[in-house]
């Protein structure tokens, strides 16, 4: 019983820290306060797997993805995360009951980048690949947000890379990777990152 109590301890708590990372990504959005500076609770008070959920479930209401024909309007949202990183936890727990443009959303484990199923945003943590170039092509596909972690993720052709600075965490995007997987990202979230130039994977093709 001692065990149970302690559980379900632990789960109240963690929902309290995401609904309180929640708030402040959502209000610091809203007064186009720097997403990326100050956006998220300093690390030391709230898990950074945590923050790296607020950010990822934020993300998705402000990118576009493209029109799916083959999808019913209904068919879930899926947000996706690659090996054992707590965060995948932390998402279950923050999207409950949650929707994004009316569906619901699900969070998908895979267990490495060659047992991908398509998936609107991939969040890729770091480690997950010795390369940064191998993990990018495995990951990239039209209509797929991919969201790293890795130094260089953005600069050779991720599309957002999460990361912290100062205790607190910030992300940087490549547009052109965006629009290569078809992507509209909102100039509001845009005008919150940290741009990087290039078209990574574009530049590899000869």
């Amino acid at each position: 019983m001692k065990g149970s109590s302690a559980k379900k301890g632990r789960e109240r708590g963690l929902a309290g820290v995401l609904r309180r990372a929640m708030l402040f990504l959502s209000f610091a959005v809203l007064l186009l306060c720097p997403f990326a500076a100050s956006a998220s609770p300093p690390a030391d008070r709230a898990p950074e797997h945590a923050l790296k959920a607020a950010f990822l479930y934020n993300f998705a209401k402000f990118v576009t993805w493209p029109a799916e024909p083959s999808s019913p309007e209904n068919a879930a949202f899926c947000i996706g995360v690659v090996g054992e990183d707590p965060t995948f936890e932390a998402l279950e727990e923050l999207v409950e009951g949650k929707t994004i443009d009316g569906r619901p959303i699900r969070v998908e484990r895979f267990k490495g980048l060659h047992s991908l199923d398509p998936c609107h945003i991939l969040f890729i943590p770091e480690g997950t690949s010795s390369s940064t170039k191998e993990t990018i092509r495995s990951a990239s596909a039209p209509g797929v947000l991919t969201v790293g972690e890795a130094d260089d993720f953005a600069r050779l052709g991720g599309v957002i890379r999460l990361f912290m600075e100062e205790k607190k965490m910030r992300f940087e995007i490549n547009p052109a990777a965006a629009e290569e997987a078809g992507l509209y990202i909102s100039s509001k979230m845009l005008a919150l990152a940290r741009l990087v130039e290039g078209g990574g994977r574009q530049e590899e093709r000869p």
